[in-house]
Order: C-alpha cells, then sequence, then structure tokens
C-alpha cells in the first residue's frame, strides 16, 4: 500500500523546526550541565587546595614554633657547646702521648749490650733516654738508632724521635758506659 502525504509542507516545515529546536535545546542544557559539573569538580578540588595548604601552613607554624622555641635554642647551644668540649678532649686525645708506645719504641731500638735505666716525658713530646751500655761501641749504637728512628718508620706508621742530641756519655769508671739521648717523640699511625 502507497502512503500520499496530504500535509502541506508548511506543515512538514513547523515540525521540522520543532524537531530542530528540541534538539538544540537538549544540547544547550547538557552544555551548561556539563559546564555546571566542571566548575563544581574545579571548586571542589580549589576547596581541597586550600584545606592542604591550610592543613600545611598549620604543620610548618607548629613545627617552626617548635624549631625555635626557647627550649630548642637552648638544646642547640648546649648541643654545641657539648660538641667543642668532644672537640677540645679529640684534640687532647690526639696529643697524648702512650708511654707504652714509647716504652716499646725505645725498647726496639735499643742495641744488645745496652739496658734503660730512665725514661723522663717532658713538654712538647719531649723525651729523655737514660741507659747503660757495655761499650762505648754500644752507647753510639743506641745513639744512631734513635737518631735514625725516623728514617726507618716506614711514612710515619711507626713512631719515631727527631731533633735527637747527644746529651751525655760519660765512663762511670765501672764496667758500663751511661748515655743520655733526648729528642722529640711522635707517635705513628700504625701503633
Amino acid at each position: 500500500m502507497v502512503t500520499i502525504n496530504l500535509l502541506p509542507n508548511l506543515v512538514l516545515e513547523r515540525r521540522r523546526q520543532a524537531r530542530l529546536t528540541q534538539i538544540a535545546t537538549i544540547a544547550t542544557i547538557a552544555w551548561v550541565l556539563v559546564a555546571v559539573v566542571v566548575v563544581l569538580l574545579a571548586l571542589t578540588f580549589k576547596e581541597y587546595e586550600n584545606h592542604q595548604v591550610s592543613g600545611l601552613t598549620n604543620q610548618y607554624n607548629s613545627l617552626n614554633g617548635d624549631v625555635n622555641s626557647t627550649d630548642n635554642i637552648n638544646f642547640r647551644a648546649t648541643a654545641a657547646a657539648v660538641q667543642t668540649s668532644l672537640k677540645a678532649l679529640d684534640q687532647l686525645q690526639s696529643s697524648y702521648l702512650d708511654p707504652k708506645t714509647i716504652l716499646n719504641t725505645v725498647d726496639s731500638l735499643l742495641p744488645r749490650g745496652a739496658y734503660l735505666t730512665d725514661v723522663k716525658l717532658g713538654q712538647a713530646n719531649s723525651v729523655s733516654v737514660s741507659a747503660k751500655a757495655n761499650s762505648i761501641a754500644e752507647a753510639i749504637k743506641l745513639y744512631y738508632a734513635i737518631s735514625q728512628s725516623q728514617s726507618n718508620s716506614k711514612n710515619g706508621s711507626f713512631s719515631y724521635f727527631t731533633n735527637v742530641t747527644w746529651t751525655g756519655i760519660n765512663s762511670d769508671g765501672g764496667n758500663t758506659v751511661p748515655i743520655s739521648v733526648s729528642g722529640t717523640f711522635v707517635q705513628g699511625s700504625g701503633q
């Protein structure tokens, strides 16, 4: 069966215009709704950021108050004073001469025919060694061993003497020869 459209073109045109108006209205309403949702999301995000910034600012102010509190400033001043004291003690400890190291070094330098009678520690790492030797040759060997100890120290890893002076050699009329040698003791890092 054949259908014949008996409506005039004007009615058909009005229906088409109404349908286009309806589609345009729906599209405009959808666009407005999307814009409103985007604006609401942007405002919510901005509010969230403001809340985060406010929380972090409060946390910063709280920590800053703690850091700059009188108690913390006093604690830091005390800690700085303790560190200064520890550095001074460390310097004092590093300049301390270990008597055992001195005696071991002197003992290792003694020739076979000599023995210690006295070791004196003085100011500025000075050490005076007194010994008795069986002969003048043994006394000279002791002086030579002490005076050459720096060249035998293997780059400062062992202790040695510097500025060594012969302070006396006497014959006491007996079988031994007293000798006195003094110098500056340098404690090595390997001991």
